[in-house]
């Protein structure tokens, strides 16, 4: 059953970066999300880790810039036409 006052909310999944944006404490946040899900406003970000779509280690400057390049690629060739 997925309990409501254990979701992990922004302030708790702000908490889990460290100056450089790495994540640190992951099992704490990991934690909440089974047991209460995530907070819609956070729920994309969220879910970029929880897929691999970047590292626990990734600095903040590192996914900026994984982030560009895929939109980069995305422009140059747009999977419908």
């Amino acid at each position: 059953m997925v309990q409501v006052g254990k979701m992990l909310k922004p302030d708790k999944w702000q908490a889990t970066f460290n100056s450089d944006g790495r994540v640190f404490g992951f099992h704490k946040a990991l934690k909440l999300i089974v047991l209460g899900g995530v907070d819609p406003s956070i729920r994309a970000e969220v879910w970029e880790f929880l897929l691999g779509c970047y590292a626990l280690g990734s600095t903040t400057e590192y996914r900026r810039q994984l982030r560009t390049a895929r939109r980069l690629i995305s422009s140059h060739f747009p999977l419908s036409r």
